[in-house]
């Protein structure tokens, strides 16, 4: 009767501990949705991918412990981490979106410039090489034998 008790406790213990995981994954689905987002739109998701990963491990850790209450505690730690992936994710996004705001605007800005250029050397360039030809051929004397 004993061992019935004891065992009834630490079911009915690690069964209060398993509603958190669900949770948990259903943070880490959407902070991933979130980080894929974040990619599409340049953003630099490193730092979001090792955070995701560390909560994942995390969660993985609290399935496997044996101690509800560690278990509570990796959950909680790994809870922690997916908010603060879900509360750096539009910061990063706007970050990638304003530099690939730049990026387009320094490759008008380049591309102008290569026009502007050849522009310049499709329309003084004869000029220019004639004018520097002549100065270095000045001592020349054509002479019909």
């Amino acid at each position: 009767m004993l061992a019935l008790g004891l065992a009834l406790t630490a079911l009915s213990m690690r069964a209060s501990a398993e509603p958190s995981a669900p949770s948990i994954r259903q943070g880490i689905l959407e902070a991933f949705a979130s980080i894929q987002k974040v990619e599409e739109d340049g953003g630099n998701v490193s730092r979001l991918i090792i955070l995701l990963n560390r909560a994942i491990r995390l969660e993985r850790e609290g399935e496997l412990a044996a101690d509800p209450v560690r278990a509570n505690q990796l959950y909680d730690e790994a809870r922690g981490i997916v908010d603060e992936v879900m509360a750096a994710a539009p910061r990063v996004r706007e970050e990638g979106m304003t530099a690939l705001s730049n990026r387009t605007i320094w490759t008008a800005i380049d591309l102008t410039g290569l026009v502007l250029i050849s522009l310049f050397v499709y329309i003084l360039g004869p000029r220019i090489f004639w004018i520097l030809w002549l100065r270095a051929h000045r001592g020349w004397r054509v002479s019909a034998k």
